[in-house]
């Protein structure tokens, strides 16, 4: 509702509204957010035009003068969608009898069945329909007789064998509108390449590196990062999806490919984070501040020598200009539950990404186990503000992997460390801090990082700072507290330790 003053209200967000929030476009309303207090819609109003005309009064109610404009044309609308569904009353253009038509084609002329699949050479993943005497029924290209040649154009390759002639193989084709089964004949020729060459070149990823019966689009696995990420549809709702799209009232009908899309998608993700990280065209040439092969970005604000650096920056009069500034936190949400999957499995990366290699890190943290365990016994924490250690508070946690994870990032501008981020098996534990800052201490100069800190009520953990060496921690630097800023420092840390403390207490 809209006062006459003109000043803000609140429209209460119910079902309907969700449903049905389609405004006129010629509205002047304009969505100003969620009130967060009381889960409301606030919306400017609008005083309408003066004068005696109701259509000008009644443009600003909302969606339901919309609605009011459609409703007297839905059944006309509903005998034009039925005009689609009668059958060919005009011949094919070559004068044949027609009998099918194509579904995805804006332009579905009815035609003969060889003018169709002429009219196809280059889009085998077309669903087609055909003419039964009664309804159109839904079919494949390759129902009806269509072969796709690998090569020359969509023609038979002139060095097939005799013996392969007519002989077409039956793929299984994941597309984005559903699962194919497409009758397919390999080029021959010199210098074609295998099977794994021929389906690449036309856009199709193999699932398998063995004579390939199975292959999914790139279309297709793109389609589906882009749900996984903006939706978070699982692979097994989007297969679900599929299916659906391929065969409506007979799901069981259609091929289970699902574990194909889950090992391809994976793998499909990981030559897209090579290829956009530049290793295709020797990227670690021109950035020398990175390790060589990693996939994660750096920032490129924070101090890198010998790529955003003056040569001489050792010689800089004030040593405070050039510093790493490095911020450490863990987050207990992102949690594995305990499931069953592959012991031997691996990651592709292999630490090359923002998570530090899981093989080393396992070792790591055996070692450390075998030398100082885990005191499952120790008393709980009475300070409200520091649960990350309570071993006794997050044992509890039943059926779960992975308790959360540890990263590092700049501070300065929120920038992952590539390497530096680790699971935590049991709580914020020191020795997991240990191993994702030194990774994110990797190869930067002790110039850029005399000094730094973490939070005060770690403070025992850096007195050092520490960086992986044969398997081992080792001490990177120590810290000269007779300077006069790092005994300023040292202080307000002290003090602020003390002061926490004391609240703490009470």
């Amino acid at each position: 509702m809209f006062s006459k003053t003109g000043r803000w209200t609140s429209v209460k967000k119910t079902r309907r509204h969700e449903d049905d929030a389609h405004y006129n476009s010629e509205s002047e309303l304009e969505l100003k957010g969620l009130d967060n207090n009381r889960g409301t819609k606030r919306v400017r109003e609008e005083e309408p035009p003066a004068g005696p005309s109701a259509e000008a009064k009644c443009r600003y109610q909302g969606a339901s003068i919309e609605m009011a404009k459609w409703m007297p044309e839905l059944g006309y609308l509903l005998n034009l969608m039925f005009s689609r569904e009668v059958g060919p009353n005009t011949p094919c253009h070559c004068g044949s009898a027609p009998s099918v038509r194509c579904q995805e084609c804006e332009h579905n002329p009815y035609s003969c069945r060889e003018c169709l699949i002429e009219d196809h050479i280059h889009q085998p993943l077309h669903w087609v329909e055909e003419w039964n005497g009664q309804y159109f029924a839904k079919c494949s290209l390759s129902a009806i007789g269509s072969v796709f040649y690998f090569g020359h154009d969509g023609a038979i390759c002139p060095h097939t064998p005799t013996s392969h002639q007519g002989k077409s193989l039956s793929m299984t084709i994941l597309h984005t509108n559903g699962v194919h089964s497409v009758h397919v004949l390999w080029c021959h020729c010199p210098g074609a390449g295998d099977r794994i060459d021929q389906l690449m070149k036309i856009g199709w990823f193999p699932a398998t590196l063995n004579k390939p019966e199975t292959a999914l689009t790139f279309k297709l696995l793109d389609e589906f990062q882009i749900h996984h990420l903006q939706s978070k549809k699982s692979a097994y709702d989007y297969f679900l999806a599929l299916v659906r799209l391929t065969n409506g009232q007979f799901p069981s009908d259609v091929a289970n490919r699902y574990r194909d899309l889950l090992c391809i998608a994976r793998i499909w993700r990981h030559l897209m984070s090579m290829k956009r990280s530049g290793h295709g065209h020797s990227l670690d040439r021109f950035l020398p501040h990175q390790s060589p092969g990693t996939l994660g970005a750096s920032c490129v604000a924070c101090p890198h020598p010998g790529f955003n650096m003056a040569p001489d920056w050792k010689s800089t009069p004030k040593e405070y200009i050039h510093r790493l500034f490095l911020a450490t936190d863990g987050n207990f949400r992102l949690q594995r539950k305990a499931k069953v999957n592959d012991p031997d499995d691996f990651s592709l990366n292999a630490g090359r990404g923002y998570f530090a290699n899981e093989t080393k890190f396992r070792e790591y943290i055996c070692k450390i186990e075998r030398d100082k365990p885990v005191d499952y016994d120790k008393p709980p924490d009475t300070c409200s503000g520091f649960k990350a250690g309570d071993m006794r508070r997050l044992t509890q946690q039943k059926g779960v992997d992975v308790t959360g994870i540890v990263a590092v990032v700049c501070a300065c501008h929120a920038i992952f460390r590539p390497g530096a981020m680790v699971d935590l098996y049991v709580g914020e534990r020191y020795s997991h801090v240990d191993y994702a800052v030194a990774n994110a201490l990797s190869g930067v100069p002790p110039e850029l990082t005399h000094g730094c800190r973490t939070m005060p009520y770690i403070l025992d953990w850096s007195t050092h700072a520490y960086c992986i060496g044969d398997g081992n921690i080792q001490a990177l630097w120590d810290v000269d507290w007779c300077r006069p800023p790092y005994m300023i420092y040292c202080l307000s840390v002290f003090v602020s330790v003390f002061v926490f403390q004391l609240i703490c207490q009470y």
